[in-house]
C-alpha cells in the first residue's frame, strides 16, 4: 500500500481510500469500476479535460463489459492499438455504509490504473503536460501517489 486515507472525506461516513501498487504478478481486483490509463512519455505525462476545468489521465467507466474489453478500447482511443500497458495499481474504496449519493459497489471498489509507456513523439488523443507542472494539476487526484511512485522508480521511463 502506498498511501491510506481513513474516513476519506469524499466517501461516506467511514468510508477508506487506499491506494495499492500491483505487485508484477497480481490480478485484476474486482469488481473494477473505472480504468485509467497513464500514458507516459520521458518528461510528460498524457491528459484529458474534465468537466470541471481541470484535467485528468484518460479514463472509462468498465459498466457490464469485461475489465480488458474497456482497457483495449481506452488505449485504442488514446494512443492506438497494440500498445503494451501493464497494471501499475489501484485505488480501493472501502464503504460499509453507502449513502444514496454513493455510486460504486460496496463494501468494496476498485479503480485500476494501467501504465503505457510510449516514445517522444507519439501521437495521443490528448494533451502532454510536463512532468514539471504535473503535481500542480494532478496532486489532487486519487490515484496521485502511484504516478509519483513510479517517477521515483530507478530506470523509469516516465523519469522526471
Amino acid at each position: 500500500m502506498l498511501h491510506s486515507t481513513p474516513d476519506a472525506p469524499w466517501l461516506p461516513a467511514g468510508g477508506n481510500a487506499d491506494v495499492v501498487l500491483a505487485r508484477s504478478d497480481a490480478d485484476v481486483p474486482d469488481p473494477t469500476c473505472l480504468v485509467r490509463l497513464l500514458v507516459t512519455r520521458p518528461r510528460h505525462v498524457l491528459v484529458v479535460p474534465r468537466t470541471d476545468g481541470g484535467v485528468d489521465i484518460p479514463t472509462s467507466p468498465v459498466g457490464t463489459g469485461a475489465v480488458e474489453q474497456r482497457l483495449a478500447e481506452l488505449v485504442d482511443r488514446t494512443v492506438g492499438p497494440g500498445r503494451p500497458v501493464g497494471l501499475l495499481g489501484w485505488v480501493h474504496n472501502e464503504v460499509q455504509r453507502p449513502d444514496a449519493a454513493y455510486a460504486w459497489p460496496s463494501p468494496s471498489a476498485y479503480f485500476t490504473v494501467w501504465h503505457c509507456p510510449v516514445a517522444e513523439g507519439t501521437d495521443a488523443a490528448g494533451r502532454w503536460l510536463p512532468t514539471s507542472e504535473a503535481e500542480e494539476h494532478l496532486a489532487h487526484r486519487h490515484w496521485w501517489p502511484l504516478l509519483h511512485h513510479l517517477w521515483r522508480s530507478p530506470g523509469s521511463a516516465a523519469a522526471r
